[in-house]
């Protein structure tokens, strides 16, 4: 199994249609003109667990109206619901996304996995395994970069 992403840096987002918890619809042109963060997580993995405090201090630093932050996960509506009881996390968040994260994406890195992607919703940065202080400097940085 691969445990590093980066491979995946210069591809484009693959075609999909997924939906958030809201219900607003997702395909590769929600993702066109907005910089944006994929988190792919699942309720009992630690490391995922671990990074929402950084993930969430940078949707706060960067807001919605300038980076789409979006979570995947294979857990269904009621585990999601009851997962952000627990541990409140500031991304949007798309349920039941197993044939998303498997079939579309074709995810083998392990968990959680996170994607950058510009505006024309191509992967920028790739980390795999939980986010730690540097890979957190090293995501704010690139946007940063991207959004002056």
């Amino acid at each position: 199994m691969f445990t590093n992403p980066d491979c995946m840096i210069g591809a484009s987002i693959p075609e999909f249609t997924a939906y958030l918890l809201d219900s607003t619809e997702i395909t590769p042109e929600f993702f066109k003109g907005k910089l944006s963060v994929i988190n792919f997580w699942y309720a009992s993995c630690p490391p995922c667990i671990a990074e929402i405090p950084g993930l969430n201090a940078i949707v706060d630093k960067y807001g919605k109206s300038n980076v789409n932050f979006i979570a995947i996960t294979r857990e269904s509506d009621s585990e999601v619901q009851e997962f952000l009881r627990r541990y409140p996390w500031n991304f949007d968040q798309v349920k039941d996304g197993s044939v998303l994260i498997f079939d579309v994406f074709k995810m083998w890195w392990g968990y959680p996995t996170t994607f950058v992607l510009n505006r024309d919703a191509q992967i920028i940065l790739a980390f795999g395994g939980g986010l730690n202080s540097d890979e957190m400097v090293t995501l704010t940085s690139v946007l940063d970069k991207e959004l002056h």
